[in-house]
């Protein structure tokens, strides 16, 4: 089997070499093979990672039986749509996009040829590496998850919907993401104050299964590093939210906060 690894930025990287080790055929194409001023960095990445570079998205699919996409929510739905024809090949969507996005890309893929489905990463790729838990859903996703489980990924099948395995994941998200602006948000006061050492010295006593001096700055650098990124996933958590008639006003907010400390 040829994999095709469409992005190759935090999440790619990882899910590539661990195929490639397992056996299996990896291209992988990323738009800054296209942009002059970081095409020899990836390059040169990508050659030490043991991977070739397609020279673009049709060519990444014309070598490719099975295709993972691993770009940003911004561009999940363009990178899906720039892969040409894809007749008898599986997509893998593991972006963390809305079930709408999920369901309108399973939509295009079918109507090339392809097969769809639907995948998100249950944590930080990063910081779990191969053994991120992977959830799929759609009407292959069984198959695709057998495929997958026998080159070393931690995947599960949670069913035949498109959307399940995002409504799963952006739901999860509202959580993390929205401790994460609470966390910013109540350690400006603490700062501005004085006073996190007693706030953070009373969270322990209430909490004490938590290391509250590591946990809240760890979340707060995270949000720094990606807030714009996850401001992105929060708003398709807001249009998740409001397609099933709830109000969604909250999880703006937990974009909106986000946003606004990456960008500060």
């Amino acid at each position: 089997m040829r994999v095709g690894v469409l992005g190759y930025g935090e999440a790619g990287p990882f899910f590539a070499r661990q195929l490639r080790a397992s056996g299996l055929d990896v291209c992988a194409y990323d738009i800054l093979l296209g942009q002059s001023q970081d095409r020899a960095g990836l390059q040169a990445r990508l050659k030490e990672d043991g991977i070739c570079a397609a020279a673009s998205a049709i060519d990444l699919a014309e070598r490719s039986d099975l295709i993972l996409s691993t770009v940003t929510v911004a561009n999940a739905e363009s990178a899906a749509l720039s892969l040409g024809p894809l007749k008898g090949k599986t997509f893998v969507d593991l972006n963390s996009i809305g079930p709408e996005t999920k369901t309108r890309i399973a939509h295009h893929v079918i109507a090339q040829g392809g097969n769809f489905t639907a995948g998100v990463a249950m944590d930080t790729v990063p910081q779990r590496g191969v053994r991120v838990p992977l959830l799929l859903s759609g009407p292959s996703a069984e198959l695709t998850a057998c495929m997958l489980d026998d080159h070393g990924l931690n995947v599960r099948a949670v069913g035949t919907q498109y959307g399940l395995s995002a409504q799963i994941k952006l739901t999860r998200s509202i959580f993390i993401k929205g401790f994460e602006a609470v966390f910013v948000e109540a350690m400006d006061i603490a700062e501005e104050t004085g006073t996190w050492a007693e706030v953070c010295g009373s969270l322990s006593d209430t909490f004490p299964g938590f290391d509250w001096a590591e946990l809240v700055p760890y979340h707060i650098a995270r949000v720094k590093a990606h807030g714009e990124r996850r401001a992105q996933e929060m708003l398709e958590c807001a249009s998740m939210i409001k397609a099933a008639g709830l109000d969604a006003a909250l999880t703006r907010a937990i974009a909106a906060k986000h946003r606004s400390t990456a960008n500060r």
